[in-house]
């Protein structure tokens, strides 16, 4: 047995997590409001946050966050520009610690048993959503291993028609170089959340699942694709422009810090910002054996 299905195995014989409570209202309580000023203040400072397409995200009613997943700080993230809470589903595994449980669950989480169809998390999600409450999903299933947008999980669209509210496509990038899932500790990087057109219940009627969930992984690549290059944020693994820079870099490796590599690769390679250090041409190595050889009418006068 594959380790992945051990676990799955291990996860289904333990006892089940029971569902938080749901709040009376959506109103902010001073628990959660606390946490934002926090999150919002290392967001702006650390990360030199940006939040973009606010304007696409209604302010009331049910709604469906659909969110691309690069880390840990992602349900946080995805909903700090907003005064209202967010609802998030979080793996099982994570409730079995009883006060870790309790702290999550005070910031509306919910379990999910992940790598199956949980119809009680399901269930649970139609619910909250139509009390008129904000739910986000990463239908990813997983965080990211290399910053790309993987395969989304069709589950997204049965419940969103079902429960006929908006879905708003939601892009979180940069959190990968924060706090990838290598990492143990994470670092401070510039992070970007976006906001993409929503998709309302009518049009979410005439569609498909399969037309849902093509559009809404087309949105989402867009987005991140549109976002790295406003912001020049170099290409990710796997990609041909990745390919390309590697292949035409010659930097020598000056350690895991790109701030100190950075800078010396300015100073020994001579390269200008913005342009990648390339190979040495024939143009270049002519021109270097001349200079290095003296020139004719200095060795006539020598010899004179």
């Amino acid at each position: 047995m594959s380790d992945t299905n051990a676990n799955i195995a291990e996860e289904d014989t333990r006892p089940r997590p029971p569902m938080p409570e749901l709040t009376k209202d959506d109103r902010m309580r001073p628990w959660w409001f606390f946490w934002r000023v926090i999150a919002r203040t290392l967001y702006l400072f650390v990360f030199r946050g940006r939040v973009l397409g606010v304007k696409n995200v209604p302010r009331q009613g049910g709604l469906l966050l659909v969110s691309s997943h690069q880390s840990y700080f992602d349900p946080v993230l995805a909903s700090l520009a907003f005064d209202r809470e967010c609802h998030f589903m979080a793996r099982e595994d994570l409730f079995h610690s009883r006060k870790f449980a309790r702290f999550i669950a005070s910031l509306n989480a919910f379990p999910v048993r992940r790598n199956s169809a949980d119809m009680r998390a399901i269930k649970e999600t139609l619910r909250r959503l139509k009390k008129g409450r904000m739910i986000l999903v990463f239908p990813e299933g997983t965080r990211t291993p290399d910053g790309r947008i993987g395969g989304l999980q069709p589950g997204v669209a049965s419940i969103a028609k079902q429960a006929k509210v908006t879905v708003v496509p939601t892009l979180i990038e940069g959190a990968y170089n924060v706090w990838p899932r290598h990492a143990r500790v994470p670092r401070p990087a510039r992070i970007i959340v976006k906001y993409g057109k929503p998709i309302f219940p009518d049009e979410i009627r005439s569609m498909t699942k399969t037309q849902l969930m093509e559009r809404l992984d087309q949105t989402l690549r867009q987005m991140q694709a549109d976002v790295r290059r406003t912001y020049h944020l170099p290409p990710l693994p796997g990609t041909e422009e990745h390919r390309r820079r590697t292949e035409r870099s010659v930097a020598p490796d000056f350690g895991r810090g790109w701030h100190f590599g950075f800078v010396a690769e300015r100073l020994f390679l001579r390269t200008k910002p913005g342009r990648d250090a390339c190979l040495p041409t024939e143009a270049d190595s002519t021109r270097d054996a001349a200079e290095a050889s003296p020139a004719p009418a200095i060795e006539e006068r020598q010899a004179t």
